[in-house]
Protein backbone atom coordinates (compact mmCIF):
# COMPACT_ATOMS: atom_id res chain seq x y z
CA UNK A 1 0.00 0.00 0.00
CA UNK A 2 1.30 3.34 -1.07
CA UNK A 3 0.97 6.29 0.56
CA UNK A 4 1.66 10.26 -0.71
CA UNK A 5 3.54 11.04 3.06
CA UNK A 6 5.84 7.68 2.53
CA UNK A 7 9.24 8.63 2.62
CA UNK A 8 9.15 12.74 3.31
CA UNK A 9 9.66 13.56 7.12
CA UNK A 10 8.26 16.74 8.24
CA UNK A 11 10.30 17.97 11.28
CA UNK A 12 6.96 16.81 13.82
CA UNK A 13 6.73 14.85 17.15
CA UNK A 14 4.20 12.58 15.42
CA UNK A 15 1.40 12.24 13.01
CA UNK A 16 -2.30 12.55 13.92
CA UNK A 17 -4.18 10.47 10.91
CA UNK A 18 -8.27 10.56 10.87
CA UNK A 19 -9.81 7.97 9.11
CA UNK A 20 -13.46 7.17 8.88
CA UNK A 21 -14.99 3.74 7.99
CA UNK A 22 -17.48 1.17 8.38
CA UNK A 23 -15.09 -1.66 9.68
CA UNK A 24 -12.51 -0.41 11.63
CA UNK A 25 -9.96 -1.38 8.94
CA UNK A 26 -6.36 0.58 9.78
CA UNK A 27 -3.09 -0.18 8.36
CA UNK A 28 -0.41 -0.56 10.45
CA UNK A 29 1.85 2.61 11.30
CA UNK A 30 4.68 1.16 9.29
CA UNK A 31 2.91 1.44 6.37
CA UNK A 32 3.02 4.87 6.24
CA UNK A 33 6.66 5.26 6.34
CA UNK A 34 7.21 8.10 8.68
CA UNK A 35 10.01 9.18 10.86
CA UNK A 36 8.02 9.72 14.04
CA UNK A 37 5.16 7.87 15.79
CA UNK A 38 1.56 7.88 14.09
CA UNK A 39 -1.74 8.78 16.57
CA UNK A 40 -5.39 7.48 15.26
CA UNK A 41 -6.39 11.39 16.11
CA UNK A 42 -10.12 10.93 14.91
CA UNK A 43 -12.25 7.57 13.88
CA UNK A 44 -14.93 6.47 13.70
CA UNK A 45 -17.92 5.12 11.19
CA UNK A 46 -18.60 6.77 7.54
CA UNK A 47 -22.15 5.97 7.53
CA UNK A 48 -24.27 6.77 10.89
CA UNK A 49 -25.77 3.01 10.68
CA UNK A 50 -27.05 2.84 14.49
CA UNK A 51 -25.42 2.44 18.04
CA UNK A 52 -24.35 -1.23 17.07
CA UNK A 53 -22.47 -0.55 14.36
CA UNK A 54 -20.78 2.64 15.62
CA UNK A 55 -19.76 0.27 18.96
CA UNK A 56 -18.05 -2.51 16.47
CA UNK A 57 -16.45 0.00 14.19
CA UNK A 58 -14.67 2.21 17.07
CA UNK A 59 -13.93 -1.08 19.02
CA UNK A 60 -12.16 -2.40 15.26
CA UNK A 61 -9.95 0.96 15.36
CA UNK A 62 -8.95 0.42 18.71
CA UNK A 63 -7.94 -3.14 18.46
CA UNK A 64 -6.07 -2.64 14.83
CA UNK A 65 -4.47 0.39 16.56
CA UNK A 66 -3.22 -1.34 19.02
CA UNK A 67 -1.99 -4.57 16.97
CA UNK A 68 -0.85 -2.69 13.91
CA UNK A 69 1.67 -0.59 16.39
CA UNK A 70 -0.02 3.04 16.30
CA UNK A 71 1.22 5.11 19.20
CA UNK A 72 -2.76 5.56 20.38
CA UNK A 73 -5.83 6.70 19.22
CA UNK A 74 -8.08 9.40 20.80
CA UNK A 75 -11.87 8.88 20.73
CA UNK A 76 -14.27 11.77 21.13
CA UNK A 77 -18.11 12.54 20.71
CA UNK A 78 -20.22 15.37 19.62
CA UNK A 79 -23.48 15.09 21.77
CA UNK A 80 -24.79 13.82 24.47
CA UNK A 81 -23.22 11.47 26.74
CA UNK A 82 -25.04 8.26 26.02
CA UNK A 83 -24.56 8.58 22.42
CA UNK A 84 -20.77 7.65 23.31
CA UNK A 85 -20.04 3.65 21.87
CA UNK A 86 -17.83 3.30 24.50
Amino acid sequence: MQYATKGIHWGVDFYDIHVYNDNGYLPTAAAFGLDKPVLLGEFDEATASGAAHQSTVVANFVANAVSGGWAGALYWTLGEPEQNPM
